[in-house]
C-alpha cells in the first residue's frame, strides 16, 4: 500500500511528498498531475477565495493508497465530497461514495481521519479547508450549533447524503475541469453553491431536531451499524436488535447515530430506500411496482407519495424523463 502524508494547510508539501514516491509527475503549483503505469492522479488547485482552498482530484492506483491526514497547528475545517466511486475510512475500512447513501464528511484537522483510495479504481473527490477564522468571518456567529462545533479541538465528524442537486454541482465542477475558458469560474461559482447546499443540509437537522455533536460511541462501531442497516433494506431490524448486537444502550446508539449520520436508523433506512429506488427507476426498465416491493414498500401509494417527498417528482415522471 501507498501512503502519502496530507498537509492541509501546505499543499505544496503534501505533492512533494506524493513526487519523491512517484516518477513521471508535474507540479506547476495549481496543476499536480502523475501518469505512469503504476498510478495516474489529477489535482488542480483554487486559492483565489481568502482562507478557502479548493482541491478537485481524481486517482486510480494498482495498489490501494492511503492518504495520512497530518495533524493541523492552525485551526481547519476540511470536507470532502465524493461521487462515483468509495473512499474509505482506514480505521473502519467503511466506505463513503457510490456504494453508499453518504458522499460527504466534514470534520476538524485537530482529528485526523485516514482514508484509503482503493486499488484499480477511479475515484473523484473534492476536498475543501476553510480556516476557522474564515468560518467565523463568513457566518457573524449566525450558526451557533455550528460555531460551537466548529472550534470544538473533541474528535467529531459529521456525514451527509449528497442530494441530486449537490451531485450536479460535483459534476459541473469536474467538467470545468476541461475547459480552457471559464474553468475558474465555473468552479468557484459550483464550489460556492455545493457547500451552501451542503450547509443547508445540515442546518435541516437542528429545524428536525437531529442534532450535531461530538461522538460518545466507537466509530467503527457505528459505521458497522451503518453497513449492517445497508444490508437489511427490505427488512430493517428493529432498535432491540440493534442495541443488542452491538451492545450499545437505546439512548446513546440513537444519539450517536444520528450525531454522525444525521438521522435515526429507520429514517436513515427509508432516504437509502429511495435513494436506491431513485438509481433503479432511472437506469433499468423495471416496473415502478417491482421496484417497490423488491425495497420492501407494501403500499405503491405510500412509496410514490414518499419518492415525491423526497426528490420532488413522483417515479413515473423521472421514468419518462429518461
Amino acid at each position: 500500500m501507498k501512503v502519502y502524508y496530507v498537509r492541509h494547510t501546505i499543499t505544496k508539501e503534501t505533492f512533494e511528498d506524493i513526487s519523491r514516491q512517484a516518477p513521471d509527475y508535474i507540479f506547476d503549483g495549481r496543476a499536480f498531475n502523475i501518469h505512469n503505469e503504476h498510478m495516474k492522479m489529477k489535482s488542480r488547485l483554487y486559492y483565489e477565495l481568502p482562507g478557502i482552498g479548493i482541491a478537485v482530484n481524481e486517482a486510480w492506483s494498482d495498489e490501494d493508497v492511503l492518504l495520512k491526514d497530518v495533524d493541523s497547528k492552525e485551526p481547519i475545517i476540511l470536507i470532502r465530497f465524493i461521487i462515483d466511486e468509495n473512499l474509505y475510512q482506514e480505521s473502519s475500512g467503511k466506505s463513503l461514495g457510490k456504494s453508499s447513501p453518504l458522499g460527504a464528511q466534514m470534520y476538524h484537522t485537530h482529528n485526523t481521519l485516514d482514508v484509503r483510495i482503493p486499488a484499480n479504481k477511479w475515484v473523484r473527490w473534492i476536498g475543501i479547508r476553510v480556516t476557522a477564522n474564515t468560518w467565523d468571518q463568513f457566518t457573524h456567529g449566525r450558526w451557533e450549533e455550528l460555531d460551537k462545533l466548529m472550534h470544538n479541538k473533541e474528535k467529531w465528524v459529521i456525514y451527509e447524503a449528497l442530494t441530486f442537486q449537490m451531485e450536479e454541482y460535483i459534476r459541473k465542477i469536474f467538467k470545468a475541469q476541461e475547459e480552457d475558458e471559464g474553468m475558474i469560474g465555473e468552479t468557484l461559482g459550483n464550489t460556492i453553491l455545493l457547500l451552501s447546499d451542503f450547509f443547508l443540509q445540515i442546518l435541516k437537522r437542528k429545524k428536525e431536531n437531529r442534532k450535531l455533536g461530538v461522538l460518545t460511541a466507537d466509530m467503527e462501531v457505528l459505521f458497522e451499524m451503518k453497513e449492517y442497516l445497508l444490508n437489511q433494506l427490505t427488512e430493517p431490524p428493529t432498535i432491540a436488535v440493534l442495541t443488542k448486537k452491538f451492545g450499545m444502550s437505546r439512548t446513546r446508539l440513537l444519539n450517536n447515530f444520528k450525531n454522525v449520520f444525521g438521522l435515526p436508523p429507520h429514517q436513515f433506512v427509508l432516504r437509502a430506500k429511495y435513494k436506491e429506488a431513485y438509481r433503479l427507476v432511472r437506469q433499468t426498465d423495471q416496473s415502478l411496482t417491482s421496484i417497490a416491493h423488491n425495497l420492501g414498500f407494501s403500499n405503491i401509494g405510500h412509496f410514490t407519495n414518499g419518492f415525491k417527498k423526497e426528490f420532488g417528482l413522483t417515479p413515473s415522471k423521472l421514468r419518462n424523463a429518461k
